[in-house]
């Protein structure tokens, strides 16, 4: 379940998988493995609908009005993991 969670907290926040808390989930190495074996698998899209049926049976979620959004926003190579832009490159 930890695995699970920690997949699902990196694909909702945008967070790197470096960025896993491990002490409240698997460690990032452990998480990212298993989401790409359950990705080529289909584990994962199983483990989605399943968990969405669930959701849907509870009355929290309507299937027929549901969408994912697919964007991504590649981290730049070598950024700092958090902090304001040096004085050079801020917005005026």
């Amino acid at each position: 379940m930890r695995v699970f969670l920690g997949i699902l907290w990196v694909l909702e926040s945008g967070a790197r998988w470096e960025d896993i808390d491990k002490r409240k989930y698997a460690s990032y190495q452990t998480c990212h493995r298993y989401f790409q074996e359950w990705v080529r698998s289909g584990v994962f899209q199983d483990a989605l609908l399943a968990l969405a049926e669930e959701l849907e049976d509870a009355g929290l979620l309507k299937l027929q009005e549901a969408f994912l959004d697919g964007c991504f926003v590649p981290a730049k190579r070598g950024a700092m993991r958090s902090g304001s832009r040096s004085a050079a490159r801020a917005v005026a």
